[in-house]
């Protein structure tokens, strides 16, 4: 059966001229002798620039914690990025990553001091590199300390004082 017998003729030229350029669009030697100028418009992704809000290393409160804690902020995202180089004791119980508004924060905590930290969540390794997101909400200026803290046992284990990163000052 025919195309002309299957549809009207303003359907057939239609899809004829469609089919033409499928081919001219998939077939190498038929699109290269069209210039098109298309080839100079390769999709680009934006680069993931990370700008260093703030900084501290960490110093041992009940157990040796070492390493470096910085704020950053890819692609208007905020993240705690703590270095490879960090470290703390895996021998106390359910560990958290904490933000306080204090340079140097207790030794515990108690149920009042609950609205000036913000818990980041679990600890997710006691060695090396992690990230944790910050949500929007959080007035990263008020912020003071990054802290490890053991919830169980209601004790701090370490913490990194945060100071404004040079990159940060310099914009």
């Amino acid at each position: 059966m025919k195309l002309k017998q299957l549809f009207p003729s303003s359907i057939t030229l239609t899809a004829v001229s469609s089919m033409a350029l499928l081919c001219l669009a998939v077939s190498p030697t038929m699109s290269s002798s069209i210039d098109t100028g298309a080839k100079d418009l390769q999709p680009t992704t934006a680069p993931n620039i990370s700008q260093k809000i703030m900084e501290g290393t960490f110093e041992a409160a009940a157990a040796t914690t070492t390493g470096r804690a910085k704020i950053v902020q890819e692609d208007g995202i905020h993240y705690l990025v703590i270095d490879s180089s960090f470290s703390t004791t895996d021998q106390a119980p359910d560990l958290h990553v904490l933000l306080d508004t204090v340079n140097q924060p207790p030794e515990k905590y108690d149920e009042s001091e609950s609205a000036r930290y913000v818990n980041l969540g679990a600890i997710q390794n006691t060695m090396g590199e992690q990230r944790y997101p910050i949500a929007n909400s959080i007035d990263l200026s008020q912020q003071k300390s990054v802290v490890i803290f053991s919830r169980m046992a209601n004790i701090t284990i370490g913490f990194a004082t945060l100071k404004q990163s040079s990159t940060a000052l310099a914009k």
